[in-house]
């Protein structure tokens, strides 16, 4: 008998994601699937909270999440951690889990890599009551995410980030993060702070170029960014894998992490590329990975 036959799975599809790509080869992905011997039920999600709720409510044997990182992150908040296996088809803009799980961009092809990939497990974040696969940023970067959000009205593409990144680069935001790891302060007065289990920030940045997923610990790198200057160093170190190596960074590993912030600064972080609201925060890591196809 085939490794899946008979196997129930759930494929989470978000239409907004990839540009139209998810509805052309939803029904060629679906059908990868079922040769391989699964019984898929499909859920083609209508907006926030849809595939935590499709997520939450399946006792089946495998979720496959056809979209980007945010969509993957409202099932891993919506899912039984000893339940189901995750799996993910990147459809986004970062696509920084499938990268880290060496999935394939092309959707028959990731599908193919999932049917014959294994099942490994993964150490899962939390801020307050939300979890994430990737990472918990604050600052700079968090800013950025947050202006698209209050402005976003589709789509959005690696060049949607640009202006802002421009506008930040010119006039960088003077905010001043405590990050504290285990309970011992690590850095102050930085305006970057990025607290993550993947080596990939999106793209070809690395940010945390040494995490390791299965650790049980978060890398974190704190950077101080105080004027035009220091972005081409920056730049480099991110593309190079020299984050840690860098004279204006702080890296770490840590199981707990406190960033806070002056109280009347207003420092945004974000969750697997998605806002998530203000300074100070706590992240812990999940007492339970996990358990997710890598190809």
């Amino acid at each position: 008998m085939r490794r899946w036959e008979g196997k129930k799975m759930l494929l989470v599809a978000n239409p907004v994601s990839g540009h139209g790509k998810i509805r052309r080869h939803l029904k060629r992905v679906s059908n990868t699937f079922r040769g391989a011997g699964l019984r898929v039920d499909t859920v083609i999600t209508e907006g926030p909270g849809c595939a935590r709720e499709a997520a939450s409510g399946f006792t089946g044997d495998l979720i496959v999440c056809f979209g980007g990182d945010g969509t993957f992150n409202e099932i891993l908040n919506g899912v039984d951690l000893s339940g189901p296996v995750l799996a993910v088809i990147p459809a986004g803009t970062g696509n920084v889990l499938a990268k880290e799980l060496s999935i394939p961009p092309q959707p028959c092809k990731a599908a193919r890599a999932i049917i014959n990939g294994k099942a490994i497990t993964s150490d899962v974040g939390r801020v307050d009551a939300r979890r994430f696969a990737c990472m918990c940023s604050a600052g700079l970067d968090a800013h950025i995410v947050r202006m698209l959000h209050e402005r976003r009205t589709g789509n959005i593409t690696q060049f949607h980030y640009l202006p802002h990144l421009l506008k930040n680069v010119i006039d960088p935001p003077g905010w001043e993060i405590g990050v504290e790891l285990d309970g011992v302060a690590h850095a102050e007065k930085v305006n970057l702070a990025c607290v993550s289990n993947t080596r990939s920030y999106g793209g070809p940045i690395e940010l945390t170029p040494h995490a390791d997923s299965q650790d049980r610990r978060f890398d974190i790198t704190a950077a101080r960014v105080a004027s035009p200057l220091d972005i081409p160093a920056a730049g480099l170190a991110a593309l190079t894998r020299g984050m840690t190596e860098c004279g204006f960074t702080r890296c770490g590993r840590a199981s707990r992490v406190r960033l806070t912030a002056r109280r009347d600064d207003n420092v945004p972080y974000h969750i697997d590329g998605d806002y998530g609201g203000s300074l100070p925060v706590t992240v812990k890591m999940e007492p339970e990975p996990m358990r997710v196809i890598s190809a």
